[in-house]
């Protein structure tokens, strides 16, 4: 779920490229939709675990797991973000005639494409970093990437109200939902809106992006702390 929500970030760049900046937030949009059709199955597999008897270290074990890739997938994003973007332009132009799933496939399957692509050719830096922004994409997204797992401990602990504790993961995914509705998207949108000789949208797509893998880093090293100083 979230390494398709990564991916799915570089769309914006794709609509910027092709002056297509509607579709660009558009098929963001419901990308990231379409990837919380495996939130039940998250879900369904964190309690199983937990109702058959998994011990919190496994627990936490599973959380580092679940991590991994997503930090690779992040990393894979930033250093070369013209790929992804790419496949994105393909998913836009393909959507002049084509609904949005064939395109999509059509996109992952077909290589060669009758409408030329467009390179991106700035690449990543830190200096193109926000330190603010980015702190504000990683406190959004710490929320977003632990709100399974935290809620889920709780039951652990709290073993007689261990439904309850567990239906916090629609809090902690509230704020993170909230930061990313009221701050991120719409400091997003307006710069991509902006002239295009302005590189300020590509300062904030650095920013959230890096604030992301600030997120994901932070979120392992602590899960990562927990798993070692607990005790068989």
């Amino acid at each position: 779920m979230h390494i398709i929500d990564s991916i799915s970030i570089t769309s914006y760049v794709a609509g910027k490229l092709t002056n297509n900046h509607s579709q660009g937030t558009s098929l963001q949009n419901s990308i990231y939709i379409a990837s919380r059709t495996f939130l039940p199955f998250v879900l369904l597999i964190l309690a199983f675990l937990i109702e058959n008897g998994a011990t919190f270290k496994e627990f936490m074990l599973y959380s580092i797991l679940h991590l991994l890739p997503m930090i690779f997938i992040i990393i894979a994003v930033i250093l070369n973000i013209n790929f992804f973007q790419k496949f994105f332009q393909k998913v836009i132009f393909n959507r002049k005639s084509e609904t949005l799933p064939k395109a999509v496939f059509h996109g992952i399957f077909l290589r060669n494409h009758e409408q030329e692509l467009i390179e991106f050719l700035v690449e990543f830096s830190i200096n193109r970093v926000v330190l603010l922004k980015s702190l504000l994409s990683s406190l959004a997204y710490i929320f977003l990437t632990t709100g399974f797992f935290i809620s889920f401990s709780f039951a652990f602990y709290f073993e007689e109200f261990r439904m309850t504790v567990s239906q916090l993961t629609t809090v902690f995914h509230g704020f993170g939902t909230l930061i990313l509705a009221i701050a991120i998207d719409p400091m997003l949108s307006k710069s991509i809106d902006n002239s295009a000789d302005s590189d300020y949208w590509i300062i904030n797509i650095f920013s959230i992006i890096f604030g992301r893998l600030l997120a994901y880093f932070i979120v392992f090293c602590t899960f990562l702390l927990i798993y070692l100083l607990i005790e068989v």
